[in-house]
């Protein structure tokens, strides 16, 4: 495979994805896989986000979201905040790309509360995905006006092995978006969490621009700390990691309790009665 010239970024992303090899390799070797010579390559060829979609997954998470699909080849993904629809387009094609697709029948599965872009209310939620080649589209099922409660219960005992998680990142939402998920994996699964590194993201960002961020949120975060079972994350791009649902044992709001009930870890909004209900579980 060559690199795509026609790619708008080649010539940016390409040098900045072989500074980051060592996270291809860290990620892979987790699932028995060696790196690949040309993954570069194979991420711009899958990773082509719209000009206007503001704020999608970089490259470097794509990286990881497309080594994660080669290592755990799944038959279908959930997840949870679509917006442009940006990742999951990237999750189709990296599905298609290691051809563990299931047949004709979807193999994204895409939730979000809103039926718009949480950037730009003119767009549909998921307008990237209408936009791009039609056997990516057909790959991909959105739900609109749904949470991760909804994902959870329409795939409860479906035993998916992967899902990701990008949605409302204010504490304890990610938390919330997990134990709904819980119905739906398969013990030893993996979830997905974007943005564990939001806050050094956003003072980051405030630094290089000079100006002030509201999205410096730590849901993420203290959820991927404080998870106790197995986690992964790369060890040079820190933004994104899995939690590892475990083979032996329920995850239940019990464990999770260092990441609710610390008052270090201060609720940033509060989630509907419905997911109160599974943390009062």
């Amino acid at each position: 495979m060559t690199l795509a010239a026609e790619h708008p970024r080649a010539a940016e992303w390409a040098p900045s994805l072989a500074a980051h090899r060592a996270d291809h390799v860290f990620v892979r070797a987790r699932f028995g896989l060696d790196p690949e010579p040309d993954f570069a390559d194979r991420v711009l060829a899958l990773h082509r986000p719209a000009t206007w979609a503001i704020g999608s997954i970089g490259v470097h998470d794509a990286m990881v979201l497309r080594d994660m699909v080669c290592g755990l080849r799944p038959s279908r993904v959930l997840e949870i905040g679509t917006a442009a629809g940006t990742s999951a387009l990237l999750l189709a094609r990296a599905m298609g790309e290691a051809g563990c697709a299931a047949g004709e029948h979807p193999a994204v599965h895409t939730f979000d509360l809103h039926p718009w872009c949480y950037f730009d209310r003119s767009r549909a939620v998921g307008s990237a995905i209408d936009e791009a080649e039609p056997n990516v589209r057909s790959r991909i099922a959105r739900r609109v006006g749904v949470t991760a409660l909804d994902a959870g219960r329409e795939f409860a005992g479906a035993d998916i092995r992967m899902a990701f998680v990008d949605a409302d990142h204010r504490h304890p939402g990610p938390a919330a978006d997990v134990l709904a998920l819980l119905p739906a994996m398969t013990p030893g699964g993996w979830i997905v969490l974007h943005d564990i590194n939001l806050p050094a993201e956003a003072d980051h960002y405030e630094r290089v621009k000079g100006v002030r961020v509201d999205w410096k949120q730590h849901g993420a975060k203290w959820l991927f700390e404080t998870w106790p079972f197995e986690k992964l994350v790369p060890p040079m791009h820190k933004n994104i990691g899995a939690l590892r649902v475990p083979v032996d044992c329920a995850v239940t709001a019990a464990d999770l309790a260092p990441c609710l009930r610390d008052p270090s870890m201060p609720w940033e909004m509060t989630p509907a009665p419905d997911i109160l209900r599974l943390f009062d579980h």
